[in-house]
């Protein structure tokens, strides 16, 4: 680069840029730029692992906090990103368009003074100069224009990272709805499970009761069949002995008659005492037959 006499080096060039709402993308911006783009790693490993801990919950169905915490984690990531997609875009656009402009500003001074002290020196500038200093404003406006174009191509692909960014929010918003739904539906099958559970424990109970109860009425037909065999053997002995002692019968007709008498109401007592204890019996056996019928 030509070297600017120390006459115009002293000179102050003030310098006013007002570039609102530019933006810009620089494509080859090197290792730097890349750098700027990439993500932290602590961000990244925090989405992978929260990533990997909602395959594992997805896995297994159990809702848990944790999948609460994995969206936060996703959202706030990409919330972070966004922004610093965002001033990255800016901040790369306006250093840009200030370093380019800069140089423009830089390169016309430089040009200025060459012109300026070529002038001192030499004679009035021929009719070529003109047409020099056209061409030379021609390839500015040339350069101007293609950084408009990058300026327009860096918004546009600022829209587009956008829609994906809206996209893949309404994505993980829809992902989550339907977690939640899961979580509801396992909720309510652990209840339905647990309701079925306490109805199960409560038949097992009542089984339980009814099989004591079968045993207790088992045991209380045992004993009645017992005491019926007793009376049908007394009831035997009381008709042998009736008529052993019936040809004594003229001596005491009045006692053997009353004796008589007293016999048939015991035997009719034990008659009706015998046809409760078969009703009580066959009560029993159909409440036994009805809880074995229930329990099964």
């Amino acid at each position: 680069m030509h070297q600017v006499e120390p006459e115009y080096a002293v000179d102050d060039i003030a310098i006013d840029l007002s570039f609102e709402n530019a933006e810009f993308i620089q494509g080859d911006s090197g290792d730097e730029s890349e750098q700027l783009h990439a993500p932290p790693l602590s961000k990244s490993t925090t989405i992978k692992r929260a990533l990997q801990e909602l395959k594992e919950e997805l896995g297994t169905l159990s809702p848990t906090h944790r999948f609460e915490e994995s969206f936060a984690a996703i959202s706030e990531y990409l919330v972070d990103l966004e922004g610093k997609v965002q001033d990255l875009t800016v901040q790369n656009a306006m250093k840009t368009i200030d370093l380019h402009n800069t140089r423009e500003l830089y390169r016309a001074s430089v040009e200025e003074n060459e012109r300026w002290a070529t002038a001192k020196a030499t004679p009035p500038p021929t009719a070529e100069e003109p047409r020099r200093m056209a061409d030379v404003a021609n390839s500015q406006l040339q350069e101007y224009m293609e950084l408009d174009l990058e300026v327009h191509q860096a918004k546009a692909d600022k829209e587009k990272l956008k829609l994906d960014y809206e996209r893949i929010v309404e994505t993980c918003a829809q992902f989550q709805k339907e977690i939640l739904w899961c979580n509801i539906d396992v909720a309510e099958g652990k209840k339905q499970c647990l309701a079925m559970s306490q109805q199960l424990s409560g038949t097992k109970q009542l089984y339980d009761e009814s099989q004591r109860e079968n045993a207790e009425l088992k045991a209380r037909i045992e004993s009645m069949a017992h005491e019926n065999r007793i009376l049908q053997k007394h009831k035997k002995l009381l008709v042998s002995e009736v008529k052993s002692q019936q040809k004594y019968s003229h001596v005491n007709i009045t006692g053997l008659e009353q004796d008589a008498h007293e016999a048939r109401m015991m035997q009719k007592s034990l008659s009706a005492q015998l046809d409760s204890e078969r009703a009580v019996r066959e009560e029993l056996m159909v409440k036994l037959n009805a809880h074995s019928i229930g329990a099964v």
